[in-house]
């Protein structure tokens, strides 16, 4: 069995990975050449507009089309929510309510599991800086307080990018207090993410209930607890969020600038940019397509042509110049530019670019590798360690990776959105590419269309939406006693 399980986890990972990508690419490649009419997209229908409607297909059961989007022009879909739309104040207050109350309820279980367990004796409050306080958290306030620093142990620090210390250092004048300032931050971010998780999923063609599918599982998803204290997951999934619903609604220089901010809070934020190229690509031959037609439509009935409600052409009828096309393609460039501004800190504090790298390895004995050999490695822990190490840190890796792959494999094959299962598949990857796989769990819960997609599979019925929400809130459960515990969980 020791020798056994690796080898079998580690090939069913590489030839899973392997049928992946090449399903999400010929999905792509699908999307580019045979974009559907009218503009709507991929499995759950096309976004919204700047000045019209984008198409606002049925969700994924309703699909018959493979890739395109809705653009800045009018589709064909009815979309009856106007631009920059709000959730309705009863719907957003209820969101707000499920995800504080989550929270309040995990600070109530971690608090009496470790009196318990590890008999805990200090009172509730203090439970909120010793309990909360472990791992990554210390680090982000030491960096908040004391800034990247070239010298000593806490040099180390500079692995961890600095936006979300930044704003804990703003918000420390206001509190008085770096820990509680980086508790506020990332449980008041989260709470935002949630809202627009929900706006996300509309955006995207999903109703209201698979929407609020989409919430419940951001709540209940086994790394949420995370937030509960001074991480920088809260800020990374608003910024994401952020950058997904304009990048939907066709904001091209908003979602590059949500982009910039998202690679300055973490490395995962290079990773919209694939996305963003692929969404503008499909916008690209969507109007490319609505030109011809218009063409075609024009030189047949010359005295016939069409006009908007607003009097005016429609978009479809006028194609893309070459500047309009740069315009849209340039904030592509602001995503990579928060993470070239953390190598310039970089080079102010060390004298190296790339010094965060150095430390990641010699400190963190963490880097990248190939895949194939980190799920051999993390397969014989599970077998070696003592048992529990294996049920707080590495099963807890295995079971989210193998259900991660199904739930893609569920993706493919109901054709949800083509940007979306790219971006989740590049995520995946970098996930299990780090050389000491440790928080498999905590890196995939920033990625947002996860939510979406678990949230298109628990709309399938009450027995499937019950099962995905009991996993979730047992794990969710489970990983809250293992860290408030003392439990190896990173």
């Amino acid at each position: 069995m020791r020798t056994i399980f690796p080898i079998l986890f580690q090939w069913f990972v590489l030839l899973s990975t392997l049928c992946l990508a090449g399903l999400i690419f010929r999905s792509m490649i699908l999307s580019f050449t045979k974009p559907s009419p009218g503009g709507v997209a991929s499995g759950t229908g096309g976004a919204g507009s700047e000045d019209g409607a984008g198409g606002n297909g049925r969700g994924v059961e309703g699909a018959d089309a493979v890739g395109g989007t809705g653009g800045d022009s009018a589709g064909s879909g009815k979309y009856d929510r106007p631009p920059f739309y709000t959730v309705r104040q009863p719907v957003f207050w209820h969101i707000i309510l499920l995800a504080a109350l989550s929270r309040v309820i995990l600070y109530g279980v971690g608090f009496l599991s470790s009196r318990f367990i590890i008999n805990f004796n200090a009172g509730f409050f203090e439970s909120l800086t010793q309990l909360w306080q472990r791992s990554d958290a210390m680090h982000f306030v030491k960096i908040a307080e004391n800034w990247y620093v070239n010298t000593g142990e806490d040099r180390v620090f500079l692995v961890f990018l600095p936006f979300f210390p930044m704003l804990i250092r703003l918000l420390s004048y206001v509190f008085g207090s770096a820990v509680f300032s980086g508790i506020f931050l990332s449980l008041t971010t989260y709470f935002a993410a949630c809202v627009l998780f929900y706006e996300i999923a509309l955006l995207i063609g999903q109703d209201e209930d698979t929407a609020y599918h989409a919430v419940k599982y951001a709540v209940f998803f086994p790394a949420s607890f995370f937030v509960n204290g001074a991480f920088s997951e809260g800020l990374f999934l608003l910024l994401t969020a952020l950058f997904f619903h304009c990048l939907l609604r066709k904001k091209w220089a908003a979602a590059g600038c949500c982009g910039l901010l998202a690679s300055f809070t973490r490395y995962y934020g290079l990773v919209l940019a694939i996305p963003y190229a692929i969404e503008l690509l499909q916008y690209i031959m969507h109007i490319y397509q609505q030109s011809k037609t218009a063409k075609s439509d024009k030189s047949n009935k010359p005295s016939q042509q069409r006009q908007s409600p607003a009097g005016r052409p429609p978009a479809g009828m006028t194609a893309l110049t070459a500047s309009a096309i740069l315009w849209r393609s340039a904030p592509i460039l602001l995503i990579p530019a928060g993470t070239g501004i953390y190598l310039l800190i970089n080079y102010a504090v060390s004298g190296n670019f790339f010094q965060f790298l150095i430390y990641q390895r010699d400190h963190w004995n963490q880097r990248f590798a190939f895949f194939f050999n980190n799920m051999h490695t993390l397969a014989h822990n599970v077998v070696s360690y003592d048992r529990a190490t294996s049920a707080s840190l590495f099963i807890p890796q295995i079971i989210c990776i193998v259900l991660f792959i199904a739930l893609m494999f569920y993706g493919v094959a109901t054709k949800f959105r083509v940007s979306f299962m790219a971006y989740l598949g590049v995520y995946y990857l970098l996930s299990i590419s780090a050389y000491w796989m440790l928080s498999f769990p905590r890196y995939i819960f920033g990625a947002v269309p996860l939510f979406s997609l678990m949230s298109s599979l628990g709309n399938k019925s009450r027995a499937a939406d019950a099962l995905v929400t009991l996993a979730c809130s047992a794990g969710l459960i489970f990983l809250t006693i293992a860290y408030t515990c003392g439990f190896h969980v990173y």
